[in-house]
């Protein structure tokens, strides 16, 4: 495949795409083309962005893209997956709300397992208020990383973020009590300190961690992973202060444990089966269920070191009613506004051929 050359002028910033330059008057594929600006706002592992889009007349393709896995932290490319499933959302949520209606099929043929979807363009449809909110929330969704404040989300917003997530094949089930809370948020520690025990694993992790003065638009800034806070572009970490030493396997496993412990609300996201297309299920899940706390004024934060190994995934499971497969960890909860991640723009996602 061959990268496509950038048409769109929204690309400078994709976090600044704006509804008015919805190209209404333009071709089925100027449109196409367009939307995939909110399908990069998506979550991904580390932010890297894993996906790839090849626009035609009245339909588009979605792939993964191999370039951005990690072999170690995500060796079946499960987490791959979950972030071009949330890309996916993105995109025909994003159509339904420009007044396109589209049918999709995923993993369309068994012979390309990098062939993640195939998005037609059906006709036309009347936008939904829930539509339109969702498309709102994408631009102003960001990962959380630091503490939540005390509490939960209402209850009623609880029950329609996991209805949410349930129409994607998909189960959302709360971490409630303060001893399994206290177990799963262990588990997660004891998970990050294997991780951070990994020389293979802290080498590839690096490779997706930059300094708060980069120009690259994929990975996460450093100071958010040895310190998210308040202002993390300019936090000196907490660690130099206290001991003079960067931060050690024990300490990510100490501060990760504590953030799953407290603030907000644990959900455990699971599916029935444990295939690429319950991964893609996954992410679509996810990322409705995001949306629509975010458009309530609650932040996501998400913890996937327990689902990364397999003897932790095991033992997360475990600890859960049900048999779902656990396939994501994440908090809910309110808090301070945290920075926004960098995106690629949509020229550098777009292949043809």
């Amino acid at each position: 495949m061959k990268h496509e050359s950038d048409r769109s002028p929204e690309s400078a910033d994709p976090w600044r795409i704006a509804e008015r330059r919805f190209p209404a008057q333009g071709t089925l594929a100027d449109r196409l083309r367009f939307l995939v600006g909110y399908a990069v706002l998506a979550t991904s592992h580390l932010n890297t962005q894993p996906w790839r889009f090849r626009v035609g007349a009245g339909e588009l393709d979605l792939f993964a893209d191999p370039s951005r896995a990690l072999p170690v932290a995500d060796p079946d490319g499960r987490l791959l997956t979950i972030g071009c499933g949330a890309a996916l959302f993105n995109l025909y949520t994003a159509a339904h709300a420009f007044g396109l209606a589209t049918r999709v099929r995923t993993l369309p043929d068994p012979a390309r397992p990098d062939w993640l979807a195939h998005l037609e363009v059906s006709g036309e449809c009347a936008p939904t208020d829930r539509d339109e909110a969702l498309l709102a929330a994408m631009r102003t969704r960001h990962t959380h990383r630091g503490e939540l404040d005390p509490g939960e989300p209402s209850p009623s917003l609880l029950r329609a973020v996991a209805e949410a997530v349930a129409r994607h094949r998909a189960v959302l089930t709360f971490v409630r009590g303060d001893g399994l809370r206290e177990s799963v948020a262990d588990l997660v520690g004891e998970a990050e300190a294997a991780l951070w025990s990994n020389d293979a694993f802290c080498e590839e992790r690096d490779r997706w961690l930059f300094d708060r003065i980069s120009p690259r638009r994929d990975g996460i800034p450093r100071a958010l992973v040895d310190n998210p806070t308040r202002d993390p572009g300019f936090a000196v970490p907490e660690w130099s202060i206290a001991v003079g030493a960067g931060p050690t396997p024990a300490s990510h496993a100490a501060r990760q444990a504590k953030l799953a412990g407290t603030g907000g609300i644990l959900a455990v996201l699971g599916t029935e089966g444990d295939g690429p297309g319950d991964w893609l299920a996954a992410g679509q899940g996810l990322k409705h269920g995001v949306l629509l706390a975010r458009g309530a004024g609650i932040w996501a934060a998400y913890h996937a070191q327990p689902t990364q190994l397999p003897a932790f995934r095991r033992r997360l499971s475990e600890l859960l009613p049900g048999k779902a497969h656990p396939q994501m960890l994440i908090r809910l909860g309110h808090g301070y506004a945290p920075p926004q991640t960098p995106r690629r723009p949509v020229s550098e996602v777009l292949v043809s051929g």
